[in-house]
């Protein structure tokens, strides 16, 4: 076998103007030298490289890494000599963990063993980077948490580059990790817009209006929106979408998601693809899903499994990667016609447990904390169809159904639709990576701001007692004002605790959203309208249900 050509850029004898100039006092004293100055961790991962210049930079990073200011990055743009040893982070997942195996080091006489663990990384674009082995001791907290749950994490550290007799590579040294950045940092903006938002949301709390008159007015005014005063289902389906992005998180035991569920229904051109436009511009984590042939998958959603090497792989679905975000879902009534498909089982998990299982890996949890949209026609709008009852004309189980917290049906009204006129911005989609994030708008940069800070800043909302014994009584009214509700309570065993799980979720937005931290009788009252149209709307479903039975 030839030699391999040791002449590269990182090596003295040809060094490219670009390079980076080392000579051999560069490295001071060999690694082997000062082997019983060097902690374990970096022992290993010493052996590892095999390469003077990777173990200077690795030994000189883990020297003062404790007074680094991490600069947020993406993989796909740090994989250049000019990111090597330099301080970074980023937001992704573990992609593979490996068997915990022994390592042996040697101090003189001395023998000491430790567990040792390889990992690669992948950020929310897919892109993947290895790890440098790592101690058990130093991340033993951490690997428990990765081992139970994959999740959005933050990874800190940086590049190395490795260029030896066997390999050529960029990995990644791992010092710390903790857990999602906050959504505001991640999207990089400037101190001097930071300020201005800022002050934008002291004034608001300072009553000179509310956070979603504001946002909506600038959705208005930036989409060229028109004729929302005619169009009394789509405007308060728009206040919905504005509300679902202030849901955040999980209950205080783990047992549901706080994440907010829409389903809007509609004929053509009523509408709502202002809606899904809306859901994507206030959400920094989202995908926009186009219901296709191979576009959209059970595995795409939840994720897959794949085996390399001997090593199996996990890749997070999207509804991972949107996790505290939103995933909308165009035209579902075509994903629906598929009659394979098994979609509606994968949005459950989610929303109502914040998850999904990946049962090709050992039953993999991933957290997806994700808001779930789906727009639709119903069938009868699209095609001729014989049969014109309510489960044909969805193709959705009511039980799914009725997991969502909020359902509104658009009427069809041409003289309305022509009198709506959306004009939407132009240019490629908005998505959650951090390089498409330098290319949006300001002033969807704004409201993912002011939305991201707002949750930041009021995470936890509480309602005393007598708010509770409130929601008591006012739900017991609100049920008993129709019968048919009643009827709701007996078509699902588990209505009424999906309907009290509603309330909790959207009073807690809707104090969120008005940057309180307690929840007040108002807040309750608001609640309530909304859900009025999920109860009105399973309350028509009722009768069909001999169809399905």
């Amino acid at each position: 076998m030839a030699k391999k050509d040791k002449t590269t850029k990182r090596h003295e004898e040809n060094i490219k103007p670009d390079g980076v100039l080392y000579s051999h006092k560069d490295f001071g004293a060999k690694p082997t030298q000062e082997k019983k100055n060097i902690d374990t961790e970096s022992q290993i991962q010493l052996g590892q490289m095999s390469d003077p210049i990777a173990n200077k930079i690795l030994l000189d990073f883990k020297k003062s890494n404790i007074n680094y200011d991490y600069e947020i990055v993406d993989l796909e743009q740090i994989k250049h000599e000019e990111y090597v040893g330099k301080p970074i982070k980023f937001v992704g997942f573990v992609q593979y963990i490996s068997e915990p195996y022994p390592f042996t080091n040697q101090f003189g006489n001395n023998y000491q063993r430790a567990t040792v663990y390889d990992l690669v990384l992948t950020d929310e674009a897919s892109e993947v980077i290895e790890v440098l082995p790592i101690l058990y001791n130093n991340f033993k907290d951490q690997l428990d948490l990765i081992r139970n749950e994959r999740k959005k994490l933050t990874f800190y550290g940086t590049i190395i580059s490795i260029d030896n007799q066997m390999v050529s590579k960029y990995v990644f040294l791992l010092t710390s990790i903790s857990g999602a950045l906050k959504s505001s940092e991640l999207l990089k903006i400037k101190k001097d817009d930071g300020e201005k938002y800022d002050n934008i949301l002291n004034s608001i709390r300072n009553g000179s209006t509310t956070l979603r008159k504001y946002i909506k007015d600038k959705l208005a005014t930036n989409l060229g929106i028109m004729g929302l005063n005619k169009a009394k289902e789509l405007s308060t389906a728009l206040d919905f979408i504005i509300l679902q992005s202030f849901s955040n998180g999980l209950s205080q035991d783990g047992r549901y998601s706080y994440k907010l569920h829409s389903l809007v229904i509609g004929p053509p051109a009523s509408g709502k693809k202002l809606l899904t436009k809306a859901a994507l511009f206030l959400n920094l984590y989202h995908f926009e899903v186009q219901p296709t042939a191979g576009k959209i998958t059970p595995a795409g959603l939840i994720g897959n499994v794949v085996r390399r090497g001997g090593k199996i792989f996990t890749n997070p679905g999207i509804l991972s990667k949107a996790s505290s975000g939103v995933v909308c879902i165009q035209d579902y009534h075509e994903l629906a016609k598929k009659a394979s498909s098994n979609f509606s089982d994968v949005l459950s998990k989610v929303m109502e447990d914040g998850e999904v299982i990946d049962a090709t890996s050992s039953r993999t949890r991933l957290q997806a904390v994700t808001s779930i949209h789906l727009d639709m026609n119903r069938i009868s709008h699209v095609q001729r169809t014989a049969s014109t009852n309510f489960y044909d004309d969805l193709k959705i189980p009511l039980n799914i159904i009725s997991r969502f917290d909020f359902i509104i049906e658009i009427p069809s009204d041409v003289r309305r639709q022509i009198d709506i006129v959306t004009d939407m911005i132009e240019g490629k989609k908005v998505f959650s990576t951090s390089d498409e994030l330098a290319n949006t708008p300001e002033w969807i940069k704004e409201l993912q701001y002011l939305i991201e800070t707002t949750k930041e800043m009021y995470p936890s909302i509480t309602a005393d007692q007598s708010i509770s014994a409130y929601v008591r009584d006012k739900l017991n009214s609100f049920l008993e004002e129709n019968e048919n509700y009643i009827d709701l309570m007996n078509t699902f065993g588990s209505m009424l605790t999906r309907i009290e799980i509603t309330l909790e979720k959207l009073q807690r937005a809707i104090a969120c959203s008005e940057m309180s931290t307690e929840v007040t009788e108002a807040h309750v009252d608001e609640a309530f309208k909304f859900l009025s149209h999920k109860l009105e709307f399973l309350k028509i479903s009722t009768q069909f249900l001999s169809l399905i039975q």
